[in-house]
């Protein structure tokens, strides 16, 4: 029997479960029928949205607003006809329907997540089933995947994770509520204007977000049968860019692109102005259902931006627009939006033909024009300004999505699960995608997978404590499930008592009312500073105690102290060892099963062959 046929053997019972049908969900799909899995499920709740096209190649534009896990589904079921794949179009926090049984019908589980909380999530569930699960994620050009295997490697929690540096399309173009959403926001305008143009970086409001419910009735306010918008007949500069809603409201007629707009009317800055921050925002506020529940935004036009229309913020505000640690005035702000469309006109305008800029951070017109328009919309948004210098900080950390290490990532996702499903568990590797070669010439560097943390309070075996400082007098109970247990801990269905008195304070049981006490601060509940609190996860099968610490110094807010039960500087973060491990590999070091060691090298070369 030939290698393909025993592989094909091996496969075709085995039952396996991907999380996430997004960018490298899509590549991990494809792989994993063209490879011989027969018996797959998808779990994704997202739809698909125009911003997916570019790198998600399983979609196509009639597929827009459909679910990504069926459409996906019946995509790869079109590539191999035999495969039984299955999917459900729902959030993997359902406990009612995934829970601890639920992954215990699988051989092996493969996330494709974008947020850490499902990642937590499933990896806790994975624990409790005892079921193999694959790790993976990009960012930008690198990429990672790791075997993760109760007792015998880190879990996902293992080490602390990095701030996520990714957001929802519809946050950034609709409902931003943080000024790096803003920030993204406007270094999206400048390629629309000046650079490369990236189905990503569509400034205009967008009428297929989820929360939209008048679609039709804010298309209708946008466009009317003569192409103008309703809001001034005539006005042409208030088009909006959302290609599938013009489309949609109007066969007849065609909206320019913002490049062609602005061209047309010749860079004007002050109509520019007016259209991102007037006849946009004036749109977005025909899509009511957004504001239900938040506060809706303000336009704001050129002529009525003064000295006394000025944007919140704690710091000091200048008029001063070369004072790069202050927060511009609202006014100054519009002075430095039209003084570099101005400059960045001249520059384009100088390049050859076909030419565009690239926004850089240190080039002084580009990032000028970003922290003006970003402090512009937060204004708009009711968000506190920021200084040049902290906008500076923020748009240069924001990686991209690429397509490419997606599709690396998935495929080393498939060698790993054939090495697990085999039992070859002594083979599994964590491996690393870098962004250049290292002296050897290799991208992908691996290494043995790290054992587990006894101090990890979520796959060691003993009973974890945490530490968390709070202002007893202000935080309530539902603040601290809410903010600690559910957003810091990712804990979905906690019931927590008092250890002293066995007293129950938080309950996951929905029949229980416990509303009035959750109302309550820590103090007016009688918990005082030391208190032990004990945590318990039905769902994930998860208990640790949490001991609290009165800080005046906090309000609403928190500090956890220890969280995995190691000391200050004794665990470095999953960025830390990743980059150790790459730093290594990329000097030429091998790892402690490589070099010299023949017998196991060897014995990876044999895996293809058995």
């Amino acid at each position: 029997m030939g290698i393909r046929n025993r592989l094909e053997t091996l496969l075709e019972d085995k039952r396996v479960l991907v999380v996430g049908a997004g960018g490298i969900g899509c590549e991990l799909l494809k792989n994993l029928v063209l490879t011989g899995f027969k018996k797959i499920h998808v779990v994704d709740l997202d739809t698909i949205d125009v911003s997916n096209l570019n790198r998600q190649f399983l979609f196509r534009r009639e597929h827009v607003n459909k679910s990504k896990a069926e459409v996906a589904s019946a995509a790869v079921q079109k590539l191999q006809p035999n495969v039984n794949i299955t999917f459900d179009h729902d959030s993997i926090f359902n406990g009612d329907k995934f829970g601890i049984s639920f992954f215990k019908e699988f051989n092996l589980v493969m996330n494709a997540l974008d947020n850490r909380s499902a990642r937590n999530h499933v990896n806790r569930l994975c624990l409790s089933a005892g079921v193999p699960l694959i790790e993976s994620g990009s960012a930008g050009y690198i990429g990672q995947v790791s075997v993760i295997i109760k007792g015998q490697t880190q879990c996902y929690e293992c080490t602390s994770k990095p701030a996520p540096k990714t957001y929802p399309g519809c946050t950034i173009r609709n409902t931003p509520s943080e000024h790096i959403h803003c920030t993204v926001w406007s270094k999206h305008c400048f390629n629309q204007l000046f650079g490369e143009v990236a189905i990503d970086d569509d400034v205009s409001p967008d009428l297929n977000d989820p929360e939209n419910k008048t679609a039709e009735e804010a298309t209708e306010t946008m466009m009317n049968g003569n192409g103008h918008t309703a809001m001034e007949e005539g006005n042409t500069n208030g088009f909006h860019t959302n290609g599938v809603a013009a489309e949609e409201s109007n066969k007849n007629t065609v909206v320019p692109s913002t490049r062609k707009w602005a061209e047309e009317s010749g860079y004007n800055a002050k109509l520019i102005f007016d259209k991102l921050f007037h006849d946009d925002i004036e749109y977005l506020l025909t899509m009511k259902d957004l504001w239900k529940s938040r506060k809706p935004p303000t336009p704001i036009t050129f002529a009525n931006v003064t000295d006394e229309a000025q944007g919140g913020g704690s710091t000091e505000m200048t008029d001063d627009v070369n004072d790069i640690m202050k927060q511009w005035t609202l006014k100054a702000c519009a002075r430095v939006f039209v003084e570099s469309v101005d400059a960045l006109k001249t520059r384009k305008s100088g390049l050859p033909e076909g030419q565009l800029l690239s926004w850089d951070k240190d080039d002084d017109d580009a990032m000028r024009f970003v922290a003006a328009v970003a402090n512009l919309r937060a204004h708009i948004f009711s968000i506190p300004g920021k200084s040049l210098f902290e906008i500076k900080s923020m748009a240069g950390n924001i990686i991209p999505a690429i397509a490419t290490t997606n599709a690396i990532v998935a495929g080393m996702v498939v060698v790993e699960a054939i090495k697990v499903l085999r039992g070859r568990k002594d083979l599994i590797r964590t491996v690393y995608i870098n962004r250049q070669p290292n002296p050897r010439g290799q991208l992908l560097m691996d290494d043995d997978p790290y054992p587990p943390r006894k101090e990890c309070f979520v796959c060691s075996s003993d009973k974890r404590e945490v530490f968390v400082k709070v202002n007893l007098n202000v935080m309530t109970l539902k603040m601290f499930k809410d903010k600690v247990l559910t957003g810091h801990f990712s804990v979905q269905s906690p019931d927590v008592l008092v250890a002293t008195t066995g007293n129950i304070i938080i309950s996951s049981d929905p029949d229980d009312d416990f509303s009035e006490l959750e109302n309550r601060t820590f103090q007016e509940n009688n918990i005082a500073d030391g208190a032990v609190l004990e945590v318990d996860d039905y769902l994930q099968d998860l208990k640790f105690s949490a001991v609290l610490f009165h800080d005046e110094n906090q309000k609403d807010s928190f500090v956890v102290e220890q969280d995995t039960g190691a000391k200050p500087g004794e665990s470095p973060t999953e960025e830390e060892a990743s980059e150790a491990k790459r730093k290594r590999k990329s000097e030429g070091e091998p790892s402690a099963s490589e070099g010299h060691d023949e017998e196991s090298q060897a014995k990876r070369m044999r895996i293809a062959a058995e």
